[in-house]
């Protein structure tokens, strides 16, 4: 899995690889406000009381790898309990899941990197808020199944995972950037992370040896009922958008 071949690196022709040349271009630019339109509660939002966030996912379509370069929201006038969050993860068909990125530790205020299957893993190493990364890449091996967690393209977090090759052929990938407190209610979070931003965002899948861009591939959004699952800012009156960079703010602050 290190070894594929990311799109800077030459030109390549891939034949399991077909590129999605039909996809709308709201879908191209993934509208995140598609599914914030109902203006929903935070228990119709799957992960909703956990905080606030701007999520985009892609299908379940058998993704293992992501890469992007990215800058750390810069955290301001933080509430109790409140931490802002940006991380990758993949969420298998079947529920199991895994998350790779970097939490905020307001005590340090510095960031940490870290891996969350079922129980977290931090590094030891810190950056500083808003730090800046040329690359930032998470991945799960298809021959171990370890994760593994890259910054300026050096391992800096691994971890096993139970996954197996069914998993990873029915693999959904999201990226996320959010502030998190315990019940939040929709309003009840006071403090800033200011231009969090993911950028160059290539996806590989498990049954190919390349990377190709992220808005190649369709945007996954649904609603079963009784929750909406998959791309959405929550709540649309935080998330702000200036191009690929996300700012989170309380409106009335």
């Amino acid at each position: 899995m290190a070894g594929k071949v990311e799109p800077n690196e030459e030109s390549v022709t891939d034949v399991t690889y077909t590129e999605t040349s039909s996809l709308s271009g709201s879908s191209n630019k993934h509208d995140v406000s598609i599914s914030s339109k109902r203006n929903p509660t935070p228990w119709e939002v799957s992960g909703g009381t956990t905080g606030t966030f701007s999520r985009v996912q892609l299908n379940y379509d058998g993704f293992d790898g992501v890469n992007a370069s990215a800058l750390l929201p810069r955290a301001e006038d933080l509430g109790a309990n409140e931490q802002p969050w940006m991380y990758y993860g993949f969420d298998a068909k079947n529920g199991r899941k895994i998350e790779g990125g970097f939490s905020f530790q307001t005590g340090q205020q510095r960031y940490k990197g870290y891996i969350k299957n079922g129980e977290y893993k931090y590094t030891i190493q810190t950056w500083v808020n808003a730090e800046g990364f040329n690359s930032v890449k998470f991945y799960i091996d298809n021959s171990t199944y370890n994760a593994y967690l890259l910054a300026y393209y050096n391992q800096i977090v691994v971890m096993q995972t139970s996954f197996d090759s069914s998993d990873l052929s029915t693999m959904s990938v999201k990226r996320v950037t959010a502030i998190a407190k315990k019940n939040f209610d929709g309003s009840n979070i006071y403090g800033s992370a200011i231009n969090g931003e993911f950028s160059e965002v290539v996806v590989s899948k498990f049954n190919s040896d390349y990377y190709y861009p992220w808005d190649n591939y369709r945007d996954y959004s649904f609603w079963d009922g009784s929750q909406w699952f998959g791309t959405i800012d929550w709540p649309t009156d935080y998330i702000t958008h200036f191009g690929p960079s996300v700012w989170i703010r309380n409106p009335n602050r």
